[in-house]
């Protein structure tokens, strides 16, 4: 270090599992001719040890009984956790940072995925178990609602129309709005189905009604926005009446990484933190990467913008914005590839993703030939270790494949600990879906290229 004063810090940053002790430094210091040693003594203290009470839970937050729950940290395995009714466990003598894996117990185990985080500190995970197939099971019964009305006027000549309602609540993915699909020439009314999510078990539903009309040539000619509710099971009615629509537009520049040439900006509404994407997009490529999308504008209705290669494995997403903003988008360079350490017979392989400028969060995937057999690993760090589990709940023998499936660059939330918290059901979801979630992540690559190993 260097100071144009009188004093300087030195900071000493230690090697994980550098053993306790005293060690003995010396520190010279040099300047204007001069030269200076002393003499220090480091002491390292025995890490903290942490008595971890934890849950496992699904997607809407519910306990899971039975679940096989494994805490590892610099000292190797501790004795495995079975989690309660409540889907409660407790681990004692921890040191941290640590990794814990938990597995469901059949007939779960055939539905839930297995999952590992490593790079964990708190005394009290949440870890969700999303689902194998992509959906969990449903925490309560909520029926779609029906939104319709007239529209005054109709959709003119050649024209073409559509109806959003943009509301939290509709799924946990909340890109996924709700759209009356295009209205044709003529049409003097609405109509849409509204589903409600049996996760997030909302009874009602307030957003914005978005009507958009479009010429031939995609130039947007009317518009009109209201405030809306629907509540589950019920028909709610709603007129609209179009006026000449009021138009700004998004514009920017995308910045290409290496070897990645092209991409499409597309341009999304947003209200309480569900998006609706719009119909129209810009091209940019590497050498005219200037973009401008017309978007609406629309009362109390702000905007996206998301880019994405023509792969698409890499997507980046603006700030939110106002009318008229720019937004400058940077595709991220996150590509990781996956490879084993150590034998790739390991019974308990270790994921290790190249680590990557940038990412926040890495998340990889081990499954089997036919993906029979699947566990899903994140981490702060690039490395997730399989967990030392009994026979009944390691992998069986065979060949299996890594893959890295995303590595992310978050907003707000830069470690495995902010992830690990009971308030964030939801969002765990949106992580592993990232895509999804521009309030969560603001980069992302998918990399699927796989590595093929056999256990023993």
């Amino acid at each position: 270090a260097s100071t144009a004063g009188t004093t300087s810090t030195l900071t000493l940053t230690l090697e994980p599992g550098t053993a306790p002790g005293s060690y003995p430094l010396s520190v010279r210091a040099e300047g204007g001719g001069l030269s200076r040693t002393a003499s220090l003594a480091l002491t390292v203290s025995e890490p903290p040890r942490l008595d971890v009470t934890g849950k496992v839970m699904d997607l809407a937050g519910q306990g899971l009984s039975g679940v096989n729950v494994q805490l590892e940290d610099a000292g190797g395995p501790h004795p495995l956790a079975v989690t309660d009714a409540a889907g409660a466990f407790s681990v004692s003598g921890v040191q941290a940072p640590y990794t814990v894996s938990a597995v469901p117990p059949p007939p779960a185990s055939t539905s839930l995925l297995p999952m590992s985080w490593s790079g964990v500190t708190r005394s009290d995970p949440q870890l969700v178990l999303p689902s194998l197939t992509g959906s969990s099971a449903p925490v309560c019964s909520r029926a779609d609602a029906t939104l319709a009305g007239t529209l005054s006027p109709a959709v003119a000549a050649g024209h073409s129309a559509r109806v959003t309602f943009i509301a939290p609540g509709i799924s946990l993915a909340p890109l996924l709005s709700s759209e009356s699909g295009t209205l044709a020439p003529g049409d003097a009314a609405y109509s849409l189905s509204v589903p409600f999510d049996e996760i997030l078990c909302e009874t009602t539903l307030t957003g914005k009604l978005v009507y958009l009309e479009y010429d031939p040539g995609g130039a947007l000619t009317r518009s009109a926005v209201y405030d809306a509710s629907v509540t589950t099971g019920n028909a709610s009615a709603r007129n609209v009446v179009a006026a000449s629509a009021a138009t700004s537009a998004l514009s920017g520049e995308v910045a290409f990484p290496s070897g990645v040439m092209n991409a499409t900006v597309h341009a999304m509404l947003e209200f309480g933190g569900a998006y609706a994407l719009l119909p129209t997009s810009a091209a940019a490529t590497s050498a005219a990467p200037e973009y401008s999308v017309g978007v609406p504008i629309l009362a109390g209705v702000r905007y996206r913008t998301l880019a994405v290669d023509a792969g698409p494995n890499r997507w980046a997403y603006s700030e939110l914005l106002g009318p008229g903003a720019v937004a400058e988008l940077a595709l991220p360079n996150l590509n990781t590839p996956i490879s084993p350490s150590g034998a790739t017979s390991d019974a308990t392989p270790t994921l290790r993703q190249t680590p990557v400028a940038g990412a926040t969060l890495y998340l990889s995937l081990v499954g089997d030939a036919g993906f029979g057999t699947l566990w899903l690993g994140a981490s702060s760090t690039p490395e997730t270790t399989l967990p030392a589990l009994p026979p009944a709940a390691q992998l069986s023998s065979g060949p299996y494949n890594w893959y890295a499936l995303n590595a992310l660059k978050l907003r707000g939330a830069p470690s495995p600990d902010d992830l690990l918290d009971g308030r964030l059901v939801g969002q765990l979801y949106g992580y592993l879906h990232a895509l999804y979630n521009p309030d969560l992540v603001a980069a992302g690559t998918i990399n699927t290229a796989p590595m093929a190993f056999t256990l023993p």
